[in-house]
């Protein structure tokens, strides 16, 4: 789903074919795609013709790393030391 005009570009300028990712959504009939990294971490409002969805991008796998929280009404992306310093016991 990566666009083809990305071959050769910085990966910090890279994002998704938001056409492909609106047919798959649709194809498939959700509102919420989970997808690896493009080097834009976030959670993205996206139109569809059933609703209103999003897609989450994870971050990558280096520097301080992320968690995607989810849970009923929660999706959130958490640095893996900010869910660390949140649930530390003492």
């Amino acid at each position: 789903l990566l666009r083809k005009s990305a071959a050769g570009k910085p990966p910090e300028i890279v994002d998704v074919d938001l056409g492909a990712v609106r047919r798959e959504m649709e194809t498939a009939g959700v509102l919420k795609l989970i997808h690896g990294h493009t080097h834009r971490p976030g959670t993205y409002p996206i139109a569809l013709d059933h609703g209103m969805g999003s897609r989450v991008v994870l971050g990558d796998w280096y520097g301080d790393g992320q968690l995607l929280i989810c849970g009923p009404g929660q999706w959130r992306l958490v640095s893996v030391e900010d869910y660390l310093r949140e649930h530390e016991s003492g």
